[in-house]
């Protein structure tokens, strides 16, 4: 078998190591060997980590740094599965990248500076005296080319030279670093003893500190008197071709709709020499975006010991947070220094909420919130009916939807704009936590009413449960406090949908669809079971001899009937399911089957009802006699009314003389229009 042209380089390298021959030369020829990254296998990619490692270690020279950057634009070209491999087996890219910021943070640049730019990597590595860096770093690099970063500018300025709030012409990416950064390594108050060793091959290649810096040495503490400069290295990737991570991979291989991708250039900043975390005043870093039209977007920096990237620490700005010419610019704050950039979802069709979708949304929840405030004082007012355990548990359900659209109006009222985050991440997270758990108890009170419609008319005999609504409340208002509190826990940093205040995916699925999915599978059941036994009975009925008018009559009841069964143990919910297929008509559907539910719940329980109806006309007809009484009394004061015969009193306005059954409301007798 015939070896491939890495193969045969990677003989001569070996025999070079050997002879402790580690100069430019060979940086010279791993360079060469590189440009043919089209036979570059994982194993090859392990080998040139070795060779970087040992030119880093031994090599600060100038001309070696830069081929090492032009190794890494080499790498960068190589196939995405062979890259993926070598990150997913040894973790060898995060080691390349260490590797490559180690070497930038010890390069002999004298008084100048060091600017390489390649296609893929564009690198500047400068010292700016302390006193210069007290008053802020700002970093631009421009490129009018955003495929390749052969010609960019990099550009080193204080907060004094240049306004922090705006992004230049042409920005391709820009880093304002506070002023504490600079503070740290001046003031000996935060300085702190070393904590690791300059062994690229373990960990970070950098030292860590807390709001302060660390040596890189073993053994060396640096004291103010040592830092007459700050060495400032600047990186930019113009994509994550070496930071391949296996869990996005998973993710878009078990996502079909979208795919979750980097969107920005990667952008790396080490100051110093070391790793800084935790800082008071965050890091702003801005980013041009490739696909303006993606969603989703969060700030992500790359983790190298998992070799994931991680949302920790960081937080995605307002579009209006910077002054630019376009909305072409993602902004991010993070409390840390190292790899950023932004993930988003790109879609294969635009996702964008459709208007009229909105406005439906908007009209839905209104009309339903008056018809629920309706229902429920109506259902309140009636002494028989309140005391019903029946219409108790109707009575939960509907404050507990009530809830539901008045947050719902909220969170659409406050996303006025598309694919920005209107409010912050801890408020916007409360309504999200608002909307999972009323949706959650208003799925759970639907169980409650499925069970107590099995006690009703399946099972009929023996249905006394003890403190039936203590109970009934614990399970429709405490277990979603439950799993909202868990859910939220434990996916705290990925909880929230900044763009429109709703729960995330994973959240979603195993915090809310989940259980809505198995209280659905149950209510199935029972209307299955409720179903069969009103058809016996019909059945039974049917054995006496009725007129086609009384048949069509009962026939239509029965329909009626089971409609509103269906409405109350919350059927309307299994569009929410349809919306995985990614249909528009699915969307529709969802809107008018759920935010129309509490108007759909008021025409069939209470303009159903003649009792209800009864009670409106009483309500109505006592305030047209009080109003009359009243101009009477002002005509005739003086005079004492004489009191009817018959009466002990005034009857309460919403009492009704035909009691409301105190079975399921979806069954009673004054259904009758």
């Amino acid at each position: 078998m015939a070896c491939n042209p890495t193969s045969q380089h990677a003989k001569i390298r070996w025999n070079k190591i050997r002879i402790g021959i580690y100069d430019v030369s060979v940086a010279e020829e791993v360079f060469t060997i590189t440009q043919n990254y089209d036979d570059i296998t994982a194993i090859d990619i392990g080998l040139l980590y070795e060779i970087l490692q040992f030119l880093a270690d031994l090599n600060s020279d100038a001309n070696v740094t830069g081929l090492i950057v032009g190794i890494v634009n080499n790498v960068m070209f190589v196939e995405e599965e062979v890259l993926a491999s070598a990150q997913k087996n040894d973790n060898y890219t995060a080691l390349i990248i260490q590797v490559l910021e180690f070497q930038l943070n010890t390069v002999d640049v004298g008084n100048g500076t060091l600017d390489r730019a390649y296609p893929n990597i564009a690198v500047q590595v400068l010292d700016i005296p302390s006193d210069t860096a007290r008053d802020g770093i700002v970093i631009t690099m421009l490129s009018m080319d955003t495929g390749s970063l052969s010609n960019s500018d990099i550009m080193v300025e204080t907060h004094q030279d240049t306004p922090t709030d705006s992004v230049p012409r042409d920005t391709f990416a820009r880093v304002v670093v506070p002023i504490e950064v600079a503070q740290v390594f001046t003031n000996p108050e935060v300085m702190e003893g070393p904590s690791s060793s300059n062994n690229t091959t373990n960990g970070d290649s950098l030292g860590t500190t807390t709001a302060s810096v660390v040596s890189s040495d073993p053994g060396e503490t640096m004291g103010v008197s040592a830092i007459d400069s700050l060495r400032v290295a600047f990186v930019v990737y113009i994509n994550d071709a070496i930071f391949p991570s296996p869990s996005l991979a998973l993710l878009n291989r078990e996502t079909q709709e979208f795919k979750r991708e980097i969107n920005t250039p990667v952008v790396s900043i080490t100051i110093g020499g070391q790793k800084i975390e935790n800082l008071m005043e965050r890091v702003n870093i801005t980013f041009y975006r490739f696909e303006p039209d993606s969603l989703d977007p969060t700030c992500n920096f790359w983790e190298f010991n998992l070799g994931k990237w991680s949302m920790e620490g960081c937080q995605l700005l307002p579009d209006n947070a910077i002054n630019s010419f376009s909305n072409e610019y993602y902004t991010c704050a993070c409390d840390h220094l190292t790899n950023f950039a932004v993930l988003v979802d790109i879609y294969a069709e635009d996702k964008s909420p459709k208007p009229a979708l909105r406005i439906l949304s908007i009209i839905g929840c209104a009309i339903s919130c008056v018809c629920l405030v309706i229902a429920i004082m109506s259902y309140l007012s009636v002494k028989k009916i309140r005391r019903s355990q029946t219409h108790k548990i109707f009575i939960c359900l509907c404050t507990t939807l009530l809830c539901l659209y008045t947050v719902s109006l909220a969170i659409i009222a406050l996303d006025t704009e598309f694919q920005h985050a209107e409010v912050g991440l801890i408020p916007c997270s409360v309504l999200a936590a608002l909307v999972h758990y009323f949706v959650l108890s208003s799925i759970m009170w639907m169980g409650i009413e499925g069970f107590n419609t099995y006690l009703v008319i399946v099972q009929v005999f023996n249905t006394y449960i003890p403190n039936f609504m203590i109970r009934a409340s614990i399970v429709g208002w405490g277990i979603p406090a439950v799993i909202v509190v868990a859910t939220g826990g434990i996916t705290i940093k990925y909880y929230a949908v900044e763009d429109y205040c709703y729960i995330r995916k994973w959240p979603l699925i195993g915090g809310l669809l989940v259980p809505m999915a198995i209280i659905l599978i149950i209510n199935i059941a029972v209307f299955i079971l409720a179903m069969r036994r009103l058809q016996n009975s019909a059945r039974f009925e049917g054995r006496v001899k009725k007129d086609c008018k009384t048949e069509r009559q009962e026939t239509l009841e029965r329909i009626q009937n089971g409609i509103a069964m269906l409405l109350l143990l919350g059927f309307t919910w299994t569009t929410g399911y349809l919306t995985l297929i990614n249909v528009d008509f699915t969307g529709l559907l969802f809107i008018i089957f759920n935010s129309l539910q509490g108007f759909f719940i008021f025409v069939l329980y209470c303009l159903r009802k003649a009792t209800i109806r009864k009670q409106w006309r009483r309500c109505i007809c006592c305030a047209l006699l009080r109003e009359g009484g009243s101009a009477e009394s002002t005509g005739n004061s003086g005079r004492t009314p004489r009191s009817t015969s018959g009466t002990g009193g005034s009857q309460p306005m919403f009492e009704s003389s035909s009691a409301i059954s105190h079975t399921n409301p979806s069954f009673d007798n004054s259904n009758k229009i």
